[in-house]
């Protein structure tokens, strides 16, 4: 039960996820100049971001619900890491960009 439930929250967040990056997208395409694009890209990778982590949650009350603290705890830990990672990355390349802008 508690595993279907997991899966269909799943499913949701993935649709979720889908319909963003589609509507991003068309945004992107109306829309040509560069700074809006940009800003269109740092909304996408929040909402990606957020979606992580409430998928996340759900994993870990499941989890927590199954008693499988430890593995979760590091799988946890892992996850974060490498989001934090992607933010990082994607701040960087932003960063990069708006100089470049800024310059011409």
């Amino acid at each position: 039960m508690v595993m279907m439930m997991m899966m269909m929250m799943m499913m949701m967040m993935m649709m979720m996820m889908m319909m963003m990056m589609m509507m991003m997208m068309r945004m992107m395409m109306m829309m040509m100049t560069t700074t809006m694009v940009m800003m269109m890209m740092m909304m996408m990778m929040m909402m990606m971001m957020m979606m992580m982590m409430m998928m996340m949650m759900m994993m870990m009350m499941m989890m927590m619900m199954m008693m499988m603290m430890m593995v979760m705890m590091m799988m946890m830990m892992m996850m974060m890491m490498m989001m934090m990672m992607m933010m990082m990355m994607m701040m960087m390349m932003m960063m990069m960009m708006i100089k470049i802008q800024f310059k011409r």
